[in-house]
C-alpha cells in the first residue's frame, strides 16, 4: 500500500468534488458584481441568495458524477484495506 499516493488521490478527489460548487459560485459572484453597480443595490442578499442557489443547483446537477467518484474512491480504499488483511 502506497500511503502518499492514497493521500494524493484523496486530496485530488476533494479538489474535483468541490469544483462544480466553487465554479458555480464563482461565476455567480462575478455576474452579481457586474450587475450590482448598474442597479445600485447594496443589499447583502443580492450576492448571497444567487450564490446559495447556484451552489445547490451545481450539487443537484453534478450529484451522479460526485457519487460515482466517491464510490470509486471508497471501493479503492476498501480494496486496499482488504489486501492489507491478507
Amino acid at each position: 500500500m502506497d500511503l502518499p499516493a492514497l493521500v494524493t488521490e484523496a486530496l485530488l478527489l476533494a479538489l474535483w468534488l468541490s469544483m462544480p460548487v466553487l465554479g458555480a459560485c464563482l461565476l455567480v459572484a462575478v455576474l452579481t458584481s457586474l450587475i450590482a453597480p448598474s442597479v445600485q443595490a447594496g443589499d447583502a442578499s443580492l450576492s448571497f441568495v444567487p450564490k446559495w442557489l447556484a451552489a445547490f443547483g451545481a450539487l443537484w446537477l453534478s450529484q451522479h458524477y460526485l457519487r460515482d467518484r466517491l464510490l470509486g474512491f471508497a471501493g479503492h480504499v476498501l480494496q486496499l484495506i482488504a489486501e492489507l488483511g491478507r
